[in-house]
């Protein structure tokens, strides 16, 4: 009888609920407490992580604070580097051979995303620009293209 109770006690979980739990976790929560503190069963929230509708709340909550993540690591990034440089300098040489190494690697990354970048933009250059054809090769389309067409017109 007390399990019967205890399954009518138990309250359906709404998604808006569960969305509330799901940016506090996106803010650093512990996906554990924050669902205990919410009064969300994990087997809930696992069923809810089944519903296309809600994967789709739950990915575009991801995909903004992939954004703010950019927007806050690109507000840093020119001090970041300022500061790098200037650990190049350190009189600890394993703090200056670290910076270097450091530098080294963020321009790598940054000339490798460049050639990445314009490799991508030739691409779709190249495959939005029409074919060019030779007098010859139109012709013979022409030809093929009026042969077909009377072919049509016969039957």
């Amino acid at each position: 009888m007390k399990k019967t109770a205890k399954k009518q006690d138990k309250k359906t979980v709404s998604e808006t609920e569960a969305l509330v739990a799901v940016d506090k976790i996106l803010k650093g929560d512990s996906e554990e407490q924050t669902l205990e503190r919410h009064e969300i069963e994990p087997e809930d929230f696992d069923k809810l992580l089944n519903n296309p509708k809600f994967v789709l709340q739950v990915s575009n909550r991801i995909g903004l604070s992939i954004i703010r993540t950019k927007l806050l690591i690109a507000q840093f990034s020119q001090t970041a580097t300022a500061k790098l440089i200037q650990l190049m300098d350190s009189d600890k040489e394993e703090t200056a051979r670290k910076a270097c190494l450091d530098v080294i690697t963020l321009a790598t990354k940054q000339s490798d995303a460049t050639i990445q970048k314009e490799k991508a933009a030739q691409i779709i250059e190249e495959a939005n620009t029409p074919a060019e054809l030779t007098g010859d090769q139109a012709s013979r389309m022409l030809a093929v293209l009026s042969e077909n067409d009377g072919q049509g017109e016969q039957k």
